[in-house]
């Protein structure tokens, strides 16, 4: 009988999954791992929709397997309020990785760069990541 319980208090514990720690804003060096996807969205000239004559623009993102959560940052404008339950991350690529990275489409993969808040039309998810270093999850 004490086997029992013992068995079942620790299952019980198990299926409680422990919260992740909030990610930080930049200039704080992230890494996020999760599936690589492209989406088209609508862009000018007033971003809400390219049936209604809005230009197609297609971004790359990441989707975690897990939502997390950003901390803000006191004092930073941009970056100050927390961000929860991110699940979806526009990837802002600075270099030529939508020719050199397009291989990784669809895979798993572990992103690094910093994180900021959505500040322009262009941005599509409530955090941006600006990328340093994309490559295939292992």
């Amino acid at each position: 009988m004490v086997s029992i319980a013992l068995l079942v208090a620790l299952l019980a514990g198990s299926a409680v999954a422990e919260p992740q720690p909030c990610l930080q804003f930049e200039p704080a060096v992230t890494t996020i791992v999760g599936k690589l996807i492209r989406r088209t969205v609508p862009g000018p000239p007033n971003y809400e929709s390219i049936k209604a004559g809005d230009a197609p623009e297609t971004y790359w993102f990441v989707t975690p397997a897990r939502p997390f959560c950003v901390r803000g940052t006191p004092g930073d404008d941009l970056n100050r309020a927390d961000v929860a339950n991110v699940s979806t991350v526009q990837l802002i690529l600075l270099h030529d990785e939508y020719k050199t990275q397009v291989r990784l489409m669809g895979q798993s993969v572990k992103v690094t760069g910093t994180l900021s808040t959505a500040i322009t039309g262009h941005h599509h998810t409530p955090v941006v990541l600006e990328v340093t270093k994309i490559e295939p999850s292992r």
